[in-house]
Parts: structure tokens; sequence; C-alpha cells
């Protein structure tokens, strides 16, 4: 399945990135990259969005999700990724590793776009799989004293989607009311 990538980098690429670009995005399974139109590769993230921690200049990808009819896509800041505006002994390495940091970047958000939502959890047409891990230890205490608010690590499998650690803190919780947090 090819992928449209708009390159309004004004720089040059390295030779061969819009290939490994397509080459990592053709490599995901389909439900990873279903829905997704188009990655576009810009200088710098410019969106209005983006306050706090992270300054544009910082940042090197983001996930816009579907809107209405515009379906989703991805934002590769280059400039990020390639510092041109170092010293060169600083852009030695990110140039050497700038096709592998790109990959991890199209799978990293990818894989944003493949995560189940609240809406599929509530699907009334889909029959939902949950599981619930805990140790044999943890089981046998949480059965001895069920009533009392005590924290046991497991593992929540819903569908194939795995949250390791969710924090379980009664199992009352996960049965009757809102996850605990």
């Amino acid at each position: 399945m090819a992928i449209r990538i708009e390159n309004q980098y004004e720089g040059s690429l390295p030779k061969g990135a819009l290939e490994q670009i397509e080459s990592a995005f053709d490599s995901l399974p389909r439900e990873h990259t279903r829905g997704i139109e188009r990655i576009r590769l810009v200088p710098v993230i410019t969106d209005p969005r983006i306050k706090g921690a992270f300054q544009a200049t910082e940042l090197p990808g983001l996930y816009h999700p579907r809107q209405g009819p515009k379906g989703a896509w991805l934002e590769l800041a280059i400039n990020v990724l390639l510092q041109p505006d170092k010293p060169f002994h600083k852009r030695v390495v990110p140039r050497l590793s700038f096709k592998s940091n790109l990959v991890a970047l199209v799978f990293s958000l990818a894989a944003v776009s493949a995560a189940q939502t609240s809406d599929d959890l509530f699907n009334p047409d889909a029959i939902q799989r949950i599981e619930l891990w805990l140790n044999q230890t943890d089981w046998a205490k949480l059965k001895a004293a069920f009533q009392e608010n005590t924290y046991y690590p497991a593992d929540v499998v819903w569908n194939t989607a795995n949250d390791p650690d969710p924090n379980v803190t009664r199992i009352a919780s996960l049965l009757t009311g809102p996850w605990p947090r």
C-alpha cells in the first residue's frame, strides 16, 4: 500500500530517505496503517496545540487524528532529526542515525493510530475479550482480603492490546466502577 509523502522540507534529505519511509510504512501491519492518508515532512512542527513541555523545535513527530472527512496523517520534523543549525561535529551522529530514527518515528506514530479507543470498548456491535492476569500469590491475597483497598500489579489484555501493570487496586472496581488511576 503506497502512502502519499508530502515533502515540504526546504533542505536536502539524505539519499534514500523517502524510500526508507515508504519501506518502513509498507512493513507495518495493515491494522496499524489503516486510515493514515499521508506523511508530511516539514522543517519543524508548527501546531498551535503544542504547549508546555515540548517546544516545536524539539518535537520530532506528531500524529494528527482523523477529523471529519479528513483522514489521519503523520507530520515529521526533519530539522529535529538532522539538527542542521548545529556545528558540524554535532551534526555527524544525527546524520548517521537519521534513517533509523526516521523509521522509529514512523513506527511509533503509526502505533498511535492503531490504539483502541473507548468507542471500540463500548461498541454494542462487537464482542470484547478482556483478560485480567494476576500472579497466583496476589490472587490468593485478593480472594482472602477482597474488601480491602490493596494494590495488586496485574496485566490487562483487551482483544489484542496489552496494558502491562494498570495499577489494579481492587477487582471490584474493575468490574463495577471506573478504572483506577
